[in-house]
């Protein structure tokens, strides 16, 4: 009798068609530990380099009996996922998989397959044993059919009570060797199987003040008892912790979407980052919804994307930042490729941001007025590298939406551009938002504006102080004419006209310290995000100092070579504590408990926790300083993070000046109900008849330029003086006793104003 007759060549063409990329096959291994009810999958990579490298997949799902194994397995295109309700014995998860192509995956990566699966009794009864299997796929595919597959097979049960259920696939022989570039590509691609923490979890309070549309998007269809899935990468895997955080704090912008099943409007909210909120007082949370174009069918998912609208990352976050950028598109918490990927333009964002001039249309929304176009909003437009986020899908909630025999994409269809057009709709009403503050910040409306909307701005009240010294002038013109009545006018005109001349100088000295003040928030801006900067550059250095002490104790390297590392360790060591000191520094003045509390202050401690974040600089310039506070002494309740940027801007003052060889005396003093503190230096000396001028915002003394101290832009003085007025003190440079040629008093009330 003729019958079909299936070559085992067939395994290579259906897994080069089935699975278009080696990262897609090693996420289906996943995606199998999620559908089997897993809670933590770890996938460990050996030698991924280099010829005969290997990956584990191990799972604590509900694993496999030696029948379930071969019915679903073994078993080509098995029908185990698509019967029933399709979810998950346990957690009633949706099943990811349906085509049945797992060990396709398994055969694309790897020429050696290994499987160990102990069942969960509460599965498959308290009676059920396991299996462990080994697949030769380069002995199946050298018989010439199917039917002779049993060769390449390895089939035996496990003892009763082999230990917890579970799964582990081993994947050894790996087919591809990857060099340092493709490895990259590979790790990167295997690390977004899932959506990041950051995406999908309650925003802290830093990142926004208030939830938007929901705190927590809903990434998978599961029971309400379901723990979660956590995948774990390790060995060469594992490269190290991510940079969201530090991402979001350069964002300035958070978009949500929901369209929920059963409703028929799509929600969308925008809203500034809690940064953003800060720095620009106009931006705000708005909130529309639009109908969804097919309420009945879907597509229905939820969004979270951030927007950086600023110039490119730099610094350690930028390499990350490039990697992450896009908006990627999860089903049930998996990444489906290529959305999101550097080059993939799904959402036509880079097209448009190429073109600009190109119009958008947001008609239809229901919500705070947003439906005018603004002036110059389509300049505004951001290519794909300024969005980070992620759209979540469910099976259930997207039946419209059929994945490409590669697994890469979804096949284009009504409900696929339902979806495009939904989301990039939020997209562009961050931009036309954005184009709206930004021109309300321009004209200023919105600022104290009075009854009629306008706003007073210091170039109005200028023009008012000068139009009402014109009517004085005016008006005396007529005060002889009154007799003495008029004398007596014609003074009250005279205090009022230099009470309008002192107010003028008042607002040119407040025009003058508001610009002084943009750039110091600007500073401060940048130094905040600076700190994380330093924190990951510590990691980094700490990395390389165990690197350099295990290779100090390598035998495998020549006593000679070895003493040449003990020197590089103690230079890395030298390294990592002058790191460590900057970090922790930093911390203290723009952390959050910095400017949490005000609290009385040890002088003396905060005094030497300044100087050990310079002793590397004074140490280099044989500096010797002399301390004499007393221990009990504090200051008025005032934020840390003041206090200390008085003492470095101070100290560092003082160890530029003093020189080589230098001297450094830090006295206290307490007198009259005020605490003194005189920082006073030998080497170069300030002209007291001059003095003043060094508080004036940006006159510096100083031209050279050191790398611990930095170049003076002269706005330390004029920071110093002004936190004190805050506080009812001031600082003035005094004469000196010698030796010392400078000395400068810092002085603070006892008890706070």
């Amino acid at each position: 009798m003729a019958r079909f007759t299936v070559d085992t060549h067939l395994f290579s063409e259906l897994g080069a068609l089935l699975v278009g990329r080696d990262s897609t096959a090693l996420n289906e291994l996943v995606k199998n530990a999620y559908d089997a009810d897993a809670s933590t999958v770890i996938v460990h990579g050996e030698g991924l380099a280099a010829a005969g490298g290997s990956i584990e997949v191990i799972d604590d799902g509900v694993g496999m009996t030696a029948e379930a194994f071969e019915r679903g397995f073994l078993r080509i295109a098995s029908r185990v996922k698509t019967l029933g309700e399709r979810k998950s014995p346990v957690f009633g998860r949706r099943y990811t998989g349906r085509k049945g192509i797992g060990r396709l995956a398994a055969h694309k990566l790897a020429s050696q397959v290994g499987v160990h699966s102990v069942p969960d009794p509460r599965v498959f009864g308290s009676d059920a044993v396991g299996v462990e299997a080994s697949i030769d796929w380069d002995m199946i595919e050298s018989l010439e059919s199917i039917d002779e597959t049993d060769a390449g097979i390895d089939l035996r049960t496990l003892p009763a009570n082999p230990g917890p259920h579970g799964t582990t696939v081993a994947l050894g022989r790996l087919r591809s060797r990857w060099s340092p570039s493709m490895l990259a590509r590979f790790v990167g691609e295997v690390r977004s199987f899932e959506a990041p923490a950051f995406l999908v979890d309650r925003l802290p309070t830093t990142t926004i003040a208030e939830p938007l549309l929901f705190e927590q998007p809903r990434v998978r269809d599961s029971s309400a008892d379901d723990p979660g899935f956590l995948v774990r990468l390790s060995g060469d895997l594992d490269v190290g912790d991510d940079y969201w955080q530090q991402l979001a704090e350069r964002c300035q912008w958070i978009i949500e979407i929901k369209a929920r099943q059963g409703e028929r409007n799509v929600e969308y909210a925008v809203g500034p980052t809690a940064a953003e909120a800060v720095r620009t007082p106009l931006a705000h949370f708005q909130h529309w919804t639009i109908p969804h174009p097919d309420p009945d069918t879907g597509p229905f998912f939820a969004a979270r994307i951030f927007v950086r609208a600023t110039r490119r990352v730099t610094g350690p976050v930028r390499a990350f930042a490039l990697g992450a950028a896009g908006v990627r598109v999860y089903m049930e918490g998996f990444r489906v490729l290529p959305y999101g990927e550097r080059g993939d333009d799904w959402l036509k964002l880079d097209a448009d941001y190429t073109r600009r001039r190109q119009p958008f249309e947001l008609g239809g929304l229901s919500g705070q007025p947003l439906d005018e176009p603004v002036e110059e909003e389509t300049l505004l437009r951001l290519a794909n590298d300024n969005y980070y986020g992620g759209v979540f899908l469910t099976d259930a909630g997207s039946p419209m939406l059929e994945m490409l025999v590669n697994r890469e994409g979804f096949i284009p269809g009504e409900g696929f551009v339902h979806l495009v057009d939904l989301v990039r709709r939020g997209i562009d009403l961050s931009v036309r938002l954005r184009a709206s503050v930004q021109s309300q910040t321009r004209s200023g409306r919105g600022l104290d504006a009075g009854d009629d909307g306008t706003v007073a701005q210091p170039a109005h009240v200028e023009e008012a102080l000068k139009r009402t010294l014109e009517v004085i002038g005016d008006a005396r013109i007529h005060t002889k004419e009154l007799g003495s009545d008029g004398e007596l006018l014609d003074d009250a005109l005279d205090r009022t006209a230099s009470s309008v001349r002192d107010t003028q100088k008042v607002l040119s000295a407040a025009r003058s310290e508001q610009q002084n003040l943009r750039t110091a928030a600007s500073i401060g801006t940048q130094f905040a995000a600076f700190i994380h900067e330093i924190h990951a550059l510590l990691a980094q250095a700490r990395a390389v100092d165990a690197i350099a002490e295990r290779l100090t104790t390598d035998d495998a390297i020549p006593r000679s070579s070895r003493q040449t590392l003990r020197d590089l360790r103690d230079a890395i060591a030298a390294l990592v504590l002058q790191l460590e000191r900057q970090a922790s520094f930093l911390t203290d003045v723009v952390g959050a408990n910095a400017r949490r509390r005000r609290r009385r202050l040890s002088v003396r401690v905060e005094v030497s926790s300044a100087l050990r974040l310079l002793s590397s600089r004074i140490e280099r310039r044989d500096q010797s300083i002399e301390i004499d506070v007393a221990p009990n002494l504090r200051t008025p309740p005032m934020f840390s993070s003041e206090w200390l940027s008085i003492l470095i801007n101070v100290l560092s003052n003082a160890v530029k000046a003093a020189g080589d060889g230098g001297t450094i005396l830090v006295r206290s003093s307490a007198t009259d109900g005020y605490l003194h503190l005189e920082v006073a230096n030998t080497g170069e000396a300030v002209d007291l008849a001059d003095a003043e001028r060094w508080f004036r915002p940006f006159e510096s003394s100083t031209a050279e330029i050191d790398e611990v101290l930095g170049q003076g832009m002269g706005l330390g003085l004029p920071i110093v003086r002004r936190i004190l007025d805050e506080y009812g003190g001031s600082a003035e440079f005094v004469p000196s006793k010698p030796p010392f040629m400078t000395t400068l008093d810092i002085r603070l009330p006892e008890r706070a104003r």
